[in-house]
């Protein structure tokens, strides 16, 4: 009988042991998960920063021997009377789009106030061109969720940022990982 009590001792003993380094790795995976999502966030944010000067051009006709740089600083003079000079224009190019569709045009300018300038003029533009700010994967998922839940009025990007208008008129600034519904129940607490 004795034997038998020392014996469930040490296995009271082996269980704590398990339980308290299970209590442990359960920490450390939370703690990696953690600095995943933070890696995961920074790292979309520096690769939203470094679009920051980027235009993405949409339907524009695509031809042989295509002299870009010229054709679009030809282009946004004329159409929307923005002054810009080919030095202004730091990078363009197409990339790869929908088979069957026209490639987009990524376009990198000078600065953050000519892209405002250019970006504020648009809709100046003539055969169904379109330009918008070049915006990462991720920011482009969460901007379709948002747009998708029935809560906002309005979706929209700025200054690397996703912000929404809820029919109250309130705004709200997400983030990648933001539970949506916590978020609203959390501002909702706030105002009221």
């Amino acid at each position: 009988m004795d034997s038998l009590m020392i014996d469930n001792e040490n296995l009271r003993e082996r269980v704590r042991a398990k339980d308290k380094t299970i209590e442990r790795l359960e920490e450390q995976v939370n703690d990696n998960n953690n600095r995943a999502i933070e890696a995961i966030k920074l790292g979309n944010y520096n690769e939203q920063y470094s679009r920051k000067h980027n235009i993405r051009m949409l339907n524009y006709p695509e031809r042989p021997n295509e002299v870009l740089r010229d054709e679009f600083v030809n282009m946004v003079k004329k159409e929307l009377k923005v002054d810009i000079k080919p030095d202004d224009v730091q990078a363009i190019h197409r990339i790869p789009g929908k088979e069957g569709h026209i490639k987009p045009v990524i376009v990198k300018v000078r600065n953050t106030d000519l892209k405002i300038k250019i970006m504020r003029q648009k809709r100046g533009l003539k055969n169904d061109i379109k330009f918008h700010d070049d915006i990462t994967q991720r920011n482009l998922g969460l901007m379709t969720r948002l747009k998708n839940g029935a809560h906002f009025e309005n979706v929209w990007f700025y200054n690397c940022n996703v912000y929404a208008k809820q029919q109250d008129g309130s705004r709200i600034r997400f983030d990648l990982f933001d539970n949506i519904e916590q978020k609203l129940k959390n501002k909702n607490k706030k105002g009221h």
